[in-house]
């Protein structure tokens, strides 16, 4: 017989089974596979298996339609934060995924889609929002695929107004790095000149491409055409700059070293740079070279050194040529072009040389030097000039006297306008020894000889002190005092006894060096 307690204990588990089978029922009616449900709850699975909690398969992969998992959010206006698929991983770590995408072949692991919005879009607070990784292919790609618009394939910003924020970085991580290695490429695939492999702007008065290195190259351009390795463009500031602290704020190498064009006369120039303003080297081309269609091709200045210096170890230092003038100096109060030499010419002319001022020391020891008559191969032969206090015009001839003893002798139409005070010399040639004397001085640009022998050879000497009205404004005094700066130095300090540093526009000759190649290059 049972007990009254067992009886009791049998009914509560009946009970139990009941209200068991009861609520197995009702969620069946709820989560029917197979078929679409309606339910305006949450439904929960939980569990702590190593493997899945919830494993949905598709075996047809043949249309496009076939998913293995769908979530679809049907409203049309969905709040800020809807998702029709949410995958959230509750680690407050870094190891792990919110949604984990994966294609056993070369597909795609994760795929978003939008007709005008974002179609993959990563968020966070501190940390990364959208990773990409590769062991041997793209971590990230980004593509435009129409033939028409502007949007970018990948686009990058920041809202920070910190210093050193940046809106897209990239990195190579290996210290040492294969060649031709960049942490970010750019690349244009046109034909033409239209369109830039890399593009920087800067909307205020920033830079709009700057590049940085602790010993190498920062900004590195090259092309193996026609094109233009780097291009820089300004409408109002510089087009290209370049810094360093101690090594070039730019260097550049080629059959030209640097090409600059200005387009505005009223500009500083193709290239402007300070303290060594522009340093080139060519070891078989053009160090630096300048050209202007109408303004100047290379303009140097400096307030205390040189505007512009060249050197060669074989050729030409500075080499200039030009519609007016191949090389032109000017100064307000010192030298406009000087030349120093130990063995060579401080200046060598091949041509003529024309002078509208004073030409010091043009008469000096060995002011003409022409190839020897006898020896023009091997030997030079050389003149001395004639100086004169005053500034004199010398004119010499041959005449013979009539059968009276006469002979006028016809000077240019323009001998008087340029000369006055005239002294003659007149001198017999010949066995004989008849007298001549100057029977008329010069008038109407004549004068008359007159010999007490008839058909007597007179050879003749006449010079003439100029006045016309560029000597009578040029007109100088014989001896001056030096100007303040040249008092104490010499025109030839050694014929005195004093030291080359004392002479007359004495420049202290510096060597000139040329610019050391970098240490690293690509």
């Amino acid at each position: 017989m049972i007990s009254r307690r067992i009886r009791l204990r049998l009914g509560l588990i009946a009970f139990a089974l009941a209200a068991l089978g009861s609520a197995s029922a009702a969620q069946g009616a709820y989560l029917t596979l197979g078929t679409s449900n309606l339910s305006n709850a949450t439904t929960t699975l939980y569990g702590s298996t190593t493997g899945p909690e919830l494993l949905v398969k598709n075996a047809n992969g043949s249309v496009a339609s076939a998913f293995g998992l769908y979530g679809l959010l049907t409203a049309t206006s969905p709040t800020v934060a809807s998702a029709a698929v949410r995958g959230q991983n509750s680690s407050t770590n870094g190891f792990g995924y919110g949604v984990w995408g994966s294609q056993a072949g070369s597909g795609t692991g994760v795929y978003g889609f939008t007709p005008s919005g974002r179609g993959l879009w990563g968020n966070t607070t501190s940390g990364i929002g959208v990773r990409g990784q590769s062991t041997s292919g793209i971590g990230v790609s980004g593509q435009h695929t129409a033939t028409t618009g502007t949007a970018p394939g990948v686009s990058a910003s920041t809202n920070s107004r910190d210093a050193g924020a940046d809106a897209l970085v990239a990195t190579v991580t290996p210290i040492y790095p294969g060649a031709a290695s960049a942490a970010v490429r750019g690349q244009n695939n046109g034909i033409s000149t239209a369109g830039y492999g890399v593009w920087g702007s800067h909307a205020g008065s920033g830079v709009g491409v700057q590049g940085t290195t602790l010993s190498g190259t920062g900004v590195y351009g090259a092309t193996s055409g026609l094109g233009k390795g780097v291009y820089g463009r300004s409408t109002s500031g510089v087009g290209v700059e370049g810094y360093s602290v101690n090594g070039y704020g730019g260097w550049f190498d080629g059959a030209n070293g640097v090409y600059a064009n200005a387009h505005d006369s009223t500009g500083d120039g193709g290239v402007f740079a300070g303290r060594t303003g522009v340093a080139g080297f060519g070891t078989s081309g053009t160090g630096v070279y300048g050209h202007s269609t109408s303004a100047v091709g290379i303009h140097g200045a400096s307030s205390y050194s040189y505007g512009v210096q060249g050197s060669s170890q074989q050729s030409d230092g500075v080499h200039g040529e030009g519609y007016l003038s191949g090389v032109a100096g000017a100064s307000p109060s010192g030298d406009g072009i000087y030349g120093e030499t130990t063995s060579g010419y401080a200046g060598y002319f091949v041509g003529n040389v024309g002078i509208t001022g004073t030409c010091t020391g043009c008469t000096g020891p060995s002011s003409l030097q022409i190839d020897h008559p006898l020896d023009p191969a091997h030997k030079y032969l050389q003149h001395s000039g004639v100086a004169s206090s005053d500034q004199l015009d010398l004119y010499s001839g041959n005449v013979v006297t009539d059968g009276r003893g006469f002979a006028t002798v016809l000077l240019p139409r323009w001998f008087q306008a340029l000369n006055r005070s005239f002294r003659y010399q007149l001198t017999i040639v010949g066995r004989s020894f008849a007298r001549a004397i100057v029977w008329k001085e010069i008038a109407h640009n004549r004068f008359t000889i007159r010999t007490d022998q008839p058909q007597v050879k007179v050879s003749w000497l006449v010079t003439g002190i100029r006045h016309d009205r560029y000597a009578n404004k040029h007109r100088g005094p014989v001896e001056v005092q030096k100007p303040t700066k040249e008092q104490g130095k010499y025109l030839h300090p050694e014929l005195y006894g004093k030291p080359k540093a004392e002479g007359i526009g004495y420049h202290k000759a510096r060597r000139a060096r040329a610019p050391a190649r970098p240490s690293q290059r690509r």
